[in-house]
């Protein structure tokens, strides 16, 4: 199986009033609190998985909202299997940080091989991400 990993790059300008994404957030907020359920998902912390990204933003003058529509709707995650040992590893990409590609050793541990691998990127701004896996 050969894999790919393909970054996207905004382009154009289109506004999204931040007022109508704290709405969304804030109505499933809502609706996943709504009865009793049996808990499908539960919170795995940094430090027992070892995936340690953070799409970290910083407004400037140069760059913000106001400049650049999509400051804030940057950045992707696509898993796949990269290096075809049937688990499913994570690559993140970010903004203003590092692109981080994460190995999966099976019980929700991962190995960060960015460098290794490199693929950390460069400084474009990445606005998705996904890994194409086809059959040889």
């Amino acid at each position: 199986m050969e894999n790919w990993i393909h970054c996207h790059q905004s382009s154009g300008v289109r506004k999204m009033p931040i007022q109508i994404r704290v709405i969304t957030i804030f109505g499933l907020a809502i609706c996943s609190c709504c009865g009793d359920r049996e808990t499908l998902f539960s919170i795995v912390s940094p430090n027992q998985s070892n995936i340690h990204f953070k799409n970290v933003l910083s407004e400037t003058e140069e760059w913000g909202y106001i400049n650049y529509y999509y400051f804030y709707n940057g950045g992707g995650v696509a898993i796949g299997d990269v290096n075809n040992d049937g688990l499913h590893d994570i690559y993140f990409t970010g903004n203003m940080v590092t692109n981080k590609l994460y190995l999966n050793k099976g019980d929700l541990k991962f190995e960060d091989v960015t460098d290794e691998a490199e693929v950390g990127g460069d400084d474009r701004w990445m606005a998705g991400v996904t890994i194409q896996q086809s059959l040889l």
